[in-house]
């Protein structure tokens, strides 16, 4: 029988960083290229992971796409701080971080992608759907503490603070960009108390 080494027996080691490292990749190309140039070669090569070690992990782009959302994007399954305001203060605290951080683009990516690709759509349709769920529980938990009106749309608030962090940071022209971006935190704040303030006020007519 012929000798065999300890590490011939054992492979090549699992490297436990290489998720990461194809995340990272896998989202700075998407937010640049979007779907038309989202192409695992090209991965491969920014990210220094084989090609075929990425389709060992993802069959295909639109699974990968999908599992990047999570992982590189705006993502919440459930958010319970106890209070209502604590809830939507934290999920614009994750908008505006993933806005503002190096994939801020991604999101926008995928939105314009779902409209011409039924990939995306196909990969980004569970993301939505969590997020969605996600804030139907807030809206709910509000309606059961009686933060808001049994009769209120409670969801408009999380659609409100979403839409409104998403123009104030895209629309601010870049040579105002740092002045908005220290003035995050009392825009946040504004905003979580109109969307509040709003959806009561609205109740009541």
């Amino acid at each position: 029988m012929a000798a065999t080494s300890e590490g011939a027996r054992r492979g090549r080691p699992r490297d436990p960083d290489i998720e990461d490292r194809v995340y990272d990749a896998a989202a700075s190309l998407y937010s640049q290229a979007g779907w038309h140039g989202f192409r695992v070669d090209t991965l491969a090569r920014q990210s220094g992971v084989g090609k075929d070690a990425i389709y060992r992990r993802w069959s295909d782009r639109v699974q990968l796409l999908a599992h990047v959302l999570v992982a590189r994007s705006l993502f919440f399954d459930d958010i319970d701080t106890g209070d209502t305001r604590g809830d939507l203060t934290l999920v614009a605290d994750l908008y505006i971080a993933h806005l503002t951080g190096p994939y801020g683009n991604l999101l926008h990516q995928v939105l314009t992608d779902r409209v011409h690709y039924p990939e995306v759509r196909e990969a980004s349709d569970g993301y939505y759907r969590t997020l969605v769920l996600a804030g139907r529980r807030i809206g709910r938990r509000a309606l059961r503490r009686g933060d808001v009106p049994s009769t209120a749309a409670a969801t408009l608030m999380i659609d409100m603070i979403i839409g409104g962090i998403q123009n104030h940071i895209v629309t601010t022209p870049r040579e105002l960009r740092t002045q908005m971006q220290a003035r995050l935190p009392q825009f946040r704040d504004n905003l979580v108390n109109a969307a509040i303030t709003g959806v009561n006020a609205s109740s009541s007519r």
